[in-house]
């Protein structure tokens, strides 16, 4: 997925249509979001959430820090998160999304593997978390996770329903995603 100009957006937006889809409400609020570049009147009220979305959608470092730091102050963190990013050398291959390795993280910091920000790696979908890919990129789901399991190592989820790790930070990125 490749950023998304404004132009774009109000020509997606004037069609009507995704490779011959119509567009869903979601659809339409976010392509209208990127047509105004935030400007009041579209995303409900959540335009953060949707700059959030926007900017990991950008697959790049910068853009994926400033995410973290936005998610960081959304979530009222008292401590930053440090995202780093590598070729993941030591880290084994996915099992969920093999053959790619994809990233961890801890309390206190975000780990992101090369791999994840490769187009090949975005052609995929996730397993267990639903989303719109014409609006969302798989790498923004991962990030998404990966920010799931800060939280659950500082202990923030106390409304997660279930109790395996890595389905608690899909848990989180589930409930981001939904809300947009």
């Amino acid at each position: 997925m490749s950023r998304l100009s404004s132009r774009k957006a109000r020509e997606i937006l004037h069609h009507g249509s995704v490779k011959g889809h119509p567009l869903t409400d979601r659809q339409r609020r976010y392509f209208g979001w990127v047509a105004s570049r935030g400007s009041r009147g579209y995303g409900g009220g959540r335009e953060p959430d949707l700059e959030i979305l926007w900017l990991l959608n950008e697959r790049t470092e910068e853009a994926t820090r400033d995410a973290i730091a936005m998610l960081t102050k959304r979530q009222r963190l008292t401590d930053d998160v440090r995202v780093e990013f590598s070729g993941c050398p030591n880290k084994p291959r996915s099992t969920v999304y093999p053959p790619f390795r994809t990233g961890y993280a801890n309390a206190y910091r975000i780990h992101l593997c090369s791999d994840s920000m490769d187009d090949a790696f975005n052609a995929l979908h996730s397993k267990t978390v639903v989303y719109d890919d014409v609006i969302v990129s798989h790498y923004a789901v991962v990030v998404l996770h990966e920010f799931g399991h800060v939280l659950d190592k500082r202990h923030l989820l106390q409304a997660c329903p279930v109790t395996h790790a890595e389905r608690r930070a899909d848990w989180w990125a589930q409930e981001f995603l939904s809300k947009l």
